[in-house]
């Protein structure tokens, strides 16, 4: 398997008549390219060739041979995501170890951990599982009932000797889940993630055993989508919402989501997606596809928006640290309860310029606003560029040189003036340990289980930096942003959460407490108005280069030749401006009528192979 252009996707081959009787669709073969041998799937065999002379296959492999709706999914990655099918088999395939025996698995022991709930859900698994097949939005949901659930799942499908797969956002919540499996479902479970493929004779040895049914629960990340399942019963994309599971550093830039909902329709399988804050896209498919509603509890309303507008007429200043914020820290305290206080910026100060000549320092890489720390360094966090702060302005030289803006550090710096050592700045890259009466100060949200434990207190001091993004998806990244941290706390009765703003006007803040329906509703309004998803199909195409102007003119040319076949923006440079030193020049297209994808393959074909496509993007930006 080797890549090739998009439009390529196979290739004819004879048939020794002593390899006929093994050969059918989805065996591995050798295969003549040029001036070596590469491997190859048999997509179909035909009587007879078009060409008049092609090559003879080598042999065949029988280690590896694809399931039949492994080979349809192929050809729907391959329409759809406008990719050459080899490329997709690289990544649904394992790399075959080069030395035969079986590679040595290194187990970690993880505890067993018991989840101690009454709640009886069987009823819940049972009527899931008695339906020939279909979707499922779970949501809203208690975090506990919702393991229960799972686990029930686990247990029914074992029994029955099918297979379960469930995928979530990042590898720590595999690990969580994985916690709560008793030792009889752990030797029936398949553990995947981004680094099984790095070990490459032990991903071989779990695609075999996937493969053949001797493991029924699969559970892993992105990549774990494309598991070979003999017995599919169930797939359940956890946390759907999630943006990890939209491949967006590398091609294909494929969806979890979608790739899930073909293999249902493929398999005849049952689906869930479980979300606190299902995605519109999502949300509407569900409704057209008559998704049933599993609800395992209720959304987390004790909720208080504080509008800093109004604190600052009260205090004739700005600040982030208002008064309630501050009392609500002192109170929290005294109650002996944990404090974590969330600052959606990090270092000291955002913005570092000169006021005599309007200098900025910006990163000489992605020409984003570098960023002060503690260190007396500028730092860009897209790219890790640091430099040292310039004593005198590096544009006229002169003296005056501010600092403006807030990050995380400067109000942990603040907040330890008025509350001394019970303030502590979160650092994923340390160990740490905190006292119950602490107030936890972090830009990271995912924060482990342990600094949970004990919450009364739960602020968002600072997120307006994402209701300034001009992109059709904003509002809902910010919504699901904060509903998604709220549920940490769900099962602490006493706990309360404020969340300050200068928008509170913006539709992220104003149905906090409501039902999840109405932010729905009001999202739904404007992206219909302005033709977004889910009411087009959006395309977003780039190119990069070291040479802006190359950018630009690459950029043009193409979209003088796209615009009157679709609905396409004129180029702009991408937010970032540059990725790995390469200026980044992007169009959107927006596909407005429900036309099929071979149509639109067909539209599409004139881009070139050097410019990226990344179908359904998660911002615009």
């Amino acid at each position: 398997m080797t890549k090739l252009p998009r439009h390529l996707h196979y290739f004819d081959y004879a048939v020794p008549d002593n390899m006929l009787a093994n050969l059918y669709p989805g065996t591995m073969v050798n295969i003549p390219w040029k001036n070596f041998f590469i491997k190859g799937v048999v997509k179909d065999l035909a009587s007879a060739s078009s060409f008049e002379k092609v090559k003879a296959i080598k042999n065949i492999d029988t280690r590896i041979t694809l399931l039949p709706y492994q080979l349809k999914l192929v050809d729907w990655f391959a329409q759809y995501y406008y990719y050459s099918a080899a490329g997709i088999l690289k990544i649904i395939l394992p790399e075959l170890p080069k030395k035969a025996g079986l590679s040595r698995k290194e187990e970690v022991f993880v505890p067993f951990k018991k989840l101690s709930i009454k709640k009886d859900l069987k009823a819940v698994s049972d009527q899931v599982l008695r339906e020939k097949s279909g979707g499922y939005l779970l949501f809203p949901y208690n975090y506990d009932y919702k393991i229960k659930f799972y686990l029930d799942l686990c247990e029914r499908v074992v029994a029955e000797k099918k297979q379960i797969l469930i995928l979530f956002p990042q590898i720590y919540k595999v690990q969580d889940f994985y916690q709560y499996l008793p030792e009889s479902l752990r030797c029936a479970t398949e553990v995947l993630s981004s680094e099984s493929h790095t070990a490459k004779n032990r991903y071989f040895e779990a695609w075999k055993r996937m493969r053949t049914g001797e493991k029924k629960i699969v559970l892993g990340t992105r990549s774990a989508v494309f598991a070979p399942l003999l017995r599919p019963e169930l797939i359940v994309v956890d946390d759907a919402h999630a943006e990890d599971y939209k491949q967006g550093d590398q091609n294909p830039r494929y969806e979890v989501v979608n790739v899930a909902q073909q293999i249902q329709e493929l398999t005849g399988c049952k689906l869930i997606l479980s979300s606190l804050a299902p995605r519109i896209e999502d949300s509407f498919v569900a409704k057209e596809k008559k998704y049933k509603l599993i609800s395992l509890g209720e959304p987390f309303k004790k909720i208080k928006v504080l509008d800093l507008n109004d604190e600052r007429k009260r205090q004739k200043r700005f600040t982030y640290l208002s008064e309630e914020m501050l009392l609500s820290l002192e109170d929290n305290l005294a109650r002996d309860k944990r404090a974590i206080l969330i600052v959606n910026k990090k270092g000291l100060y955002s913005y570092f310029f000169c006021e005599d000549c309007g200098y900025e320092a910006l990163c000489p890489h992605c020409k984003l606003p570098l960023i002060l720390e503690k260190t007396n360094e500028l730092v860009c966090h897209h790219c890790q560029y640091a430099e040292k702060i310039p004593l005198l302005c590096p544009k006229c030289g002169g003296v005056k040189l501010k600092k403006l803006g807030m990050g995380v550090s400067q109000v942990e710096r603040t907040l330890r003036e008025l509350f001394g050592s019970a303030v502590v700045e979160y650092d994923s890259g340390k160990k740490q340990s905190f006292f119950n009466n602490s107030i936890i100060v972090s830009a990271n949200l995912n924060l482990p289980e342990l600094v949970w434990q004990n919450v009364g207190l739960f602020i968002f001091c600072y997120v307006d930096s994402l209701v300034y993004l001009a992109d059709f998806n904003s509002n809902y990244k910010l919504y699901s942003l904060l509903t998604e941290n709220f549920s940490r706390i769900n099962g602490q009765q006493s706990a309360k959460v404020l969340v300050q703003t200068c928008f509170p006007e913006n539709a992220a803040f104003k149905y906090l407490a409501e039902d999840y329906k109405a932010f729905y509703k009001q999202e739904l309004l404007a992206r219909e108005t302005f033709h977004y998803p889910p009411f087009s199909r959006a395309i977003k195409i780039f190119f990069q280069h070291h040479d802006l102007s190359v950018c630009e003119r690459e950029a043009r040319d193409l979209y003088l030749k796209l615009r009157g076949r679709f609905e396409v923006t004129e180029p702009y440079l991408y937010y970032h401006q540059k990725v790995r030193k390469k200026y980044r020049y992007q169009l959107v297209v927006l596909i407005l009528k429900q036309i099929s994808v071979e149509k639109e393959n067909q539209l599409l074909k004139d881009i070139p192979d050097f410019w990226i496509i990344d179908k359904n993007p998660v911002n615009l930006l």
